[in-house]
């Protein structure tokens, strides 16, 4: 059924003229497929993005967009538009995470990204910088995974979804304070990791 969701087809002839989130929802809670179909055209990217880094395995972060996805078309009568439907889809894909973690723990680190960086020619200056750079990013983004899955998800809320604090707060369930608490603590963590590597490295 998931994939039903997914595979729902673009046609612009049966799209509601207004085109904001909260008209779409409310045109697929009135039966528009079409109407659903351009929102998870809008959200399948960032929120594949987020279940992606905060799980470390594809597989399993696709059910979970799809699962989220179907509960948002579940609940399209139900939505009160409040210009948050990111926040919303996010919010499902937490529980949808947070489920998935209880049920099988033991599958929670298995599939880290960890692969070595690619060997390639490095013939100008813009391909060592381009290289250098890949390689930071993936040092980041595998001392990421070694933070604790509290602070990893407020991190990845706040800059690589790029929320404010009061949203994030609303996805997680807990208060402002105690986001920006973790997040604080997230950077600081993530930061002195990357510098150990760094020394470990000379």
């Amino acid at each position: 059924m998931p994939a039903k969701v997914i595979a729902l087809r673009h046609d612009s002839k049966n799209l509601p003229e207004a085109r904001d989130d909260d008209e779409l929802m409310l045109a697929a809670a009135g039966g528009s497929r079409a109407a659903f179909a351009e929102l998870v055209r809008r959200h399948i990217e960032p929120l594949t993005r987020f279940c992606v880094k905060l799980t470390g395995d594809p597989e399993s972060a696709q059910e979970v967009v799809q699962e989220t996805f179907v509960q948002a078309w579940a609940s399209s009568q139900s939505y009160v538009p409040q210009g948050k439907l990111g926040v919303f889809l996010l919010r499902v894909a937490h529980n949808r995470l947070r489920n998935l973690r209880r049920e099988s723990s033991r599958r929670e680190r298995r599939h880290q990204a960890s692969a070595p960086p690619t060997l390639v020619s490095v013939d100008n200056h813009e391909q060592l910088e381009a290289l250098l750079r890949r390689e930071r990013q993936r040092r980041v983004r595998e001392a990421l995974t070694r933070l604790p899955r509290k602070m990893r998800e407020a991190l990845l809320l706040r800059f690589d979804q790029e929320m404010d604090y009061s949203d994030i707060a609303e996805v997680l369930g807990r208060p402002e304070a105690t986001i920006r608490t973790r997040v604080f603590h997230g950077l600081r963590r993530l930061r002195a990791m990357l510098e150990q590597e760094r020394a470990g490295r000379r």
